[in-house]
């Protein structure tokens, strides 16, 4: 039974318990304190338990990804993700699988959707890359504000602006029009397109 859990634990206990088990995993590191481990059931528990005091959230959505076991499916996963792409100009895109930023191509998309497939998350690599490189407002545009949570744990005290479009307490054009004020007010060039 595969089983995916976020892990409240410093990353390198659970790096260090996970090593002990075959049949389980990290699959992403959020943060330094906040990671996903997989695998099978029991192996996964074990780890947990062996972690004094770490808090656990099932995610209830057990895929087999971010890891070596998704070899069997490589070649789905990149035709899936094998499609026409755009690179507009003025837009740096980054990559969880290199922790870099690249020019997207066909084939570079997939190449990395892949990688990650296969591979752990390292998403502070990716935060903290994209931070040398001199990237200063972060805005997430997914659901909620969790990599926002996590972009703000990776810079700490560091100067730059996090925040994200839709969270719980805010309807999505609500959300756009607060981001957009708050990049506005800290000097951010705006634009409508």
């Amino acid at each position: 039974t595969w089983v995916a859990w976020r892990v409240l634990a410093p990353v390198e206990a659970v790096r260090a318990a996970a090593t002990a088990e075959t049949r389980a995993a990290i699959t992403i590191i959020n943060t330094p304190e906040d990671c996903v481990v997989a695998g099978e059931e029991a192996a996964v528990r074990r780890v947990v338990q062996s972690l004094a005091g770490a808090r656990v959230i099932d995610l209830g959505h057990p895929m087999v990804v971010h890891c070596p076991e998704m070899s069997p499916y490589e070649d789905t996963w990149r035709r899936i993700h094998t499609r026409r792409t755009h690179a507009p100009d003025g837009v740096r895109f980054y990559s969880n699988h290199t922790g870099r930023s690249y020019r997207p191509t066909r084939r570079n998309v997939a190449d990395r959707l892949t990688g990650q497939a296969l591979e752990c998350i390292d998403f502070p690599r990716t935060v903290e890359q994209a931070y040398a490189d001199g990237v200063r407002a972060f805005l997430e545009l997914g659901p909620r504000d969790t990599s926002t949570q996590a972009i703000r744990a990776i810079l700490g005290e560091r100067p730059c602006d996090v925040m994200a479009f839709d969270t719980a307490s805010r309807d999505g054009i609500g959300g756009i029009v607060t981001a957009a004020a708050r990049l506005f007010a800290s000097g951010h060039p705006q634009s409508i397109t």
